[in-house]
């Protein structure tokens, strides 16, 4: 997923950032983005006429630098930092029908044998009981230069991704 930002020879500083059990997370602060990336991101939001835009787009920070980083910085999964911060932050899998504000929707897209990471944004609103409706509201940080969106569960940019639902113990 973060091909592009890993062939770029990044020479940017990262901030001081651990896990739980104090070991360090890579990270980079994200440049701001160019008026083409700001042009893509504004097509895109077109294209998805529900979601709700709260920040707009710029650098910084990507998804996880967003749940993870305290919207600081970026951090891209080069060698397994997302792994090691579910493993060391002590995160549990959890149903959809057990989703709270404040849980991870982690995406994966669904490309051959291999899951690969594709998204994470945290959970606003639980999914409505009442009207049966099983999309709970999400709030996106999208790539390194993109905003900050509120959207529903599924309504993502890409087509072919599973979830999984995830929260500290």
């Amino acid at each position: 997923m973060f091909e592009r930002e890993r062939l770029l020879d990044d020479t940017r500083e990262g901030i001081p950032l651990v896990t739980k059990a104090k070991r360090q997370i890579r990270n980079t602060v994200a440049p701001r983005p160019s008026p083409r990336q700001v042009a893509s991101w504004q097509a895109t939001h077109s294209k998805h006429p529900t979601w709700m835009l709260r920040k707009p787009p710029r650098g910084e920070y990507n998804c996880a630098g967003h749940v993870w980083g305290s919207r600081r910085t970026a951090i891209y999964d080069e060698s397994g930092e997302f792994s090691q911060i579910f493993s060391e932050d002590r995160y549990e899998k959890k149903d959809i029908s057990e989703v709270i504000p404040g849980d991870l929707a982690v995406y994966y897209l669904n490309s051959g044998s291999k899951r690969q990471f594709l998204h994470v944004g945290e959970v606003i609103e639980e999914p409505s009981r009442e009207q049966n409706l099983n999309q709970p509201l999400i709030l996106s940080k999208f790539g390194d230069t993109g905003g900050e969106y509120i959207h529903r569960l599924s309504d993502m940019p890409i087509q072919d991704y599973s979830v999984e639902f995830w929260s500290e113990k």
